[in-house]
């Protein structure tokens, strides 16, 4: 599985840094135990800033 970051050139440790989460939280994210639905807007758009993306792109 790709991880969110790699598709921006970032490790999970890199994402995780510049979302301001621990690698942990990412992890859950993006294996789906964590639904992006579910995030606070505060959480998706510290998820989404370092991406490049919206946060409507992310679902």
């Amino acid at each position: 599985m790709q991880t969110l970051g790699l598709v921006r050139g970032m490790t999970q440790q890199e994402l995780a840094e510049r979302a301001n989460m621990t690698v942990s939280q990412l992890q859950r994210i993006e294996y789906g135990e964590r639904k992006v639905e579910n995030l606070s807007l505060k959480t998706a758009i510290a998820l989404a800033t370092p991406l490049g993306v919206s946060v409507e792109e992310m679902e």
